[in-house]
C-alpha cells in the first residue's frame, strides 16, 4: 500500500471523531489534494473503474421511502440478473427490493445490511445462497463498486478500511487512493446539499438489471456435476451467519434462497447449503431442483450461457419466489398508496423499454 493511500486512511480512519470535531477542516484538505487538472482526471478516470450498473442499483436503494420495503434481496449478480421486485410487486402487492452487486462478498453484504437497516424495517430478508461461494482476493476488487455507491457514513468507511486490508486485489495504488477520496467527496457533497427524496424514482427497476440478451446452456443435467464441495467457504458460513444475527436482532424472517444458475450450482453445494440453514434454522429454497427447475428454459432464459438469467428467465424467477414469499410468510399487498403509485409508474416504464428493447434488438443492461 502507497504512502498516500496510508496517510488518507489514517485520516479518514477517525470518521466519526472528525465528524464531531471538525469535519470542514478535512473536507478543505482534501478540495486542496485535488485541486489540479491533472489530478482531478486522474481522480475521475480510477472513478469509472467502481462505477457499474450494479452501482446504479446500491444507489437506487437510498431514493426508496423509509420504511416501504416489505423483503430485502441480499446477493451477488445472481440476484440483481433474476430478481425483479417490479414483477413481486405486479403479482403481490409486496414491496422489496434487489440490493445486490457483482461478486458481492459476506462482508459486504453484512455492511450493506448495516446501512440499509438506517432506513428500512424489511419483515424478511432473502440472503444469496451463491454468496457461499469462496472469493479469491484477485474477485475482491470488483466490490468497489458496491461500497462506492453507499451513502457516505461510517459503514461505507468500515467496508473501505475492510476491502483495503486484502494486499492481493486487482487494484491498483490510485483506485485505492480514489475510494477515500470519493468518500470525502461524498461527504462534502451530503453536508452541503443534503440529498431530497425525489417523487420519481430515478432508478426505476428497484435494483434489477434488465438485460433481453438470449445465450442458451444445454445442458439440463447440471446439478449432476461432477463437483464435490466437502464443506462451505468458512469464512462465508461465519459472513452469512453474521447476516442472520443482524435480522434475527430485527425479528426479520430469513430465507437462503438460491435462484436457477446453470454454471455455478450442484448437488453438492445444494447439499452443504441446506445442512447450514438447518443448522441455523432458517428458511432454505433451491431453484435448482424441483418444482421451480423445470420452469425454466435454459434455451431461451439466460443471457449468458447459464451463469444468469435474462429478463424472460427473471420474470419467471420472480413470479415463482413471489408466490412462494405469499404463501410461506402470509405478506399481504402493502398498503402505502404513493409507494404503490411509484412502482406502478416504473412497472409501465419497465414494460416500455423491454418492448422496445426487444424491437430495436438492443442487449446491453439496462437499469
Amino acid at each position: 500500500m502507497s504512502y498516500e493511500t496510508r496517510s488518507i486512511m489514517q485520516v479518514a480512519g477517525g470518521h466519526m471523531k472528525v465528524m464531531k470535531k471538525g469535519m470542514v477542516l478535512l473536507c478543505v484538505c482534501f478540495c486542496f489534494f485535488l485541486k489540479g487538472n491533472t489530478q482531478r482526471e486522474i481522480f475521475a478516470e480510477h472513478l469509472d473503474q467502481c462505477t457499474t450498473a450494479q452501482s446504479d442499483g446500491i444507489q437506487g436503494f437510498y431514493e426508496e421511502k423509509e420504511n416501504s420495503l416489505d423483503i430485502l434481496f441480499l446477493g451477488d449478480s445472481n440476484f440483481t440478473r433474476s430478481i425483479n421486485p417490479l414483477i413481486v410487486w405486479k403479482q403481490t402487492g409486496i414491496i422489496s427490493y434487489t440490493l445486490a452487486s457483482a461478486t458481492q462478498t459476506t462482508w459486504t453484504s453484512t455492511y450493506l445490511l448495516k446501512s440499509t437497516l438506517r432506513y428500512q424495517k424489511p419483515k424478511v430478508l432473502i440472503i444469496d445462497a451463491n454468496l457461499f461461494r469462496a472469493q479469491n482476493e484477485g474477485r475482491l476488487a470488483r466490490n468497489c463498486a458496491a461500497i462506492n455507491a453507499m451513502k457516505p457514513e461510517k459503514e461505507r468507511m468500515q467496508a473501505i478500511r475492510h476491502l483495503l486490508s486484502y494486499t492481493d486485489t486487482s487494484m491498483d495504488e490510485q483506485t485505492k487512493a480514489t475510494l477515500l477520496h470519493s468518500y470525502v467527496r461524498d461527504v462534502i457533497r451530503n453536508r452541503l446539499t443534503p440529498r431530497k427524496q425525489q417523487p420519481d424514482n430515478k432508478y426505476t427497476t428497484h435494483g434489477f438489471i434488465m438485460n433481453t440478451k438470449i445465450e442458451p446452456f444445454y445442458d439440463r443435467d447440471y446439478m449432476h456435476n461432477n463437483e464435490q464441495i466437502p464443506v462451505l467457504d468458512p469464512t462465508n458460513q461465519q459472513g452469512v451467519k453474521e447476516l442472520i444475527r443482524l435480522a434475527k436482532e430485527q425479528k426479520m424472517q430469513i430465507l437462503l434462497l438460491r435462484v436457477p444458475g446453470a454454471r455455478e450450482w450442484s448437488f453438492s453445494r445444494a447439499r452443504l447449503v441446506s445442512e447450514f440453514a438447518e443448522k441455523e434454522q432458517v428458511d432454505y429454497l433451491d431453484m435448482n431442483l424441483e418444482p421451480y427447475s423445470s420452469k425454466i428454459n435454459w434455451q431461451t432464459d439466460t443471457k449468458d450461457g447459464g451463469y444468469h438469467m435474462n429478463v424472460y428467465g427473471a420474470e419467471k424467477v420472480s413470479g415463482m419466489i413471489a408466490a412462494y414469499i405469499q404463501q410461506s410468510y402470509g405478506i399481504s399487498g402493502n398498503k402505502d398508496s404513493e409507494v404503490n403509485k411509484q412502482f406502478q409508474r416504473d412497472y409501465n416504464h419497465y414494460q416500455d423499454r423491454k418492448q422496445h428493447n426487444q424491437k430495436e434488438k438492443i442487449e446491453y443492461d439496462f437499469t
